[in-house]
């Protein structure tokens, strides 16, 4: 924190100093940044000092690899954990004010411990990789991809109702089942379980309450025997055929 900490100070003191010692700060401190709790500096440095950093390229661009670090997983691309927790409660604020569903998706790796106990962490590795390339493919610009634990990631999916959120997360349930990944010589596979809630607009329920709803039914889906979509409030919904659908849409 103390390296992070004094980037900062340095900045605020004199922009020549940090041009020419930051880079060197950031080589030895950012191997270490990815453990810090961000949670008490909420520094907005661009719009404190939005002139000086207009002016400075360097700075720009600096700027912008620590909020690459700060909010993406640099394992597949996606948004992190920290970016969730901010963008649902945007969301959930948006719903409010625009009178919208908000469906949240969580997905968890069915085995994946035993993925990396018989080939090998950088084959779970490449297996994480090509699930967020599936699932970019699967959902639209407008919704937000995260990785939000080892091999847990999250769908926030803005004014969608629980029927359509259902049919997203079972193609793409259906679209990694069938993926196969190279890896040296072979060819993994895998299946995720997944828990989906709806937020209704005329329904109070807070940021954690939302994440608990979608957290109980992937353990649901887990529990009744994975590679499945449960939606919350469901108990009967495992696996969600056409037929369930329709009668939970009746």
């Amino acid at each position: 924190m103390k390296i992070l900490e004094q980037l900062f100070e340095d900045y605020t003191v004199d922009t020549d100093i940090l041009q020419q010692d930051l880079h060197d700060k950031i080589i030895e401190g950012l191997v270490y940044w990815a453990d810090l709790d961000f949670h008490d500096l909420e520094l907005d440095i661009e719009a404190a000092n939005n002139d000086r950093i207009n002016k400075t390229p360097v700075m720009q661009n600096i700027l912008t690899d620590l909020n690459k670090l700060v909010l993406e997983d640099s394992l597949t691309g996606l948004y992190n954990r920290r970016y969730f927790n901010r963008a649902l409660e945007s969301e959930m604020i948006r719903n409010n004010r625009e009178f919208h569903p908000l469906s949240l998706a969580i997905l968890d790796v069915d085995h994946f411990k035993l993925i990396n106990d018989t080939y090998g962490h950088d084959a779970g590795d490449e297996v994480l990789k090509a699930l967020a390339m599936i699932m970019h493919k699967n959902v639209r610009q407008s919704d937000a991809l995260m990785r939000i634990g080892g091999e847990e990631f999250a769908v926030i999916m803005p004014n969608v109702r629980y029927q359509v959120a259902v049919d997203v997360m079972e193609r793409l349930r259906n679209d990694i089942e069938n993926m196969v990944v190279p890896f040296n010589g072979d060819e993994l596979s895998t299946s995720v379980s997944i828990g989906i809630t709806v937020r209704e607009p005329n329904k109070f329920v807070s940021v954690d309450e939302l994440y608990q709803q979608a957290d109980q039914a992937l353990y649901q889906a887990k529990e009744t025997g994975r590679n499945k979509v449960v939606l919350h409030g469901t108990p009967n919904a495992t696996g969600l055929s056409v037929s369930e659908r329709e009668g939970l849409m009746s």
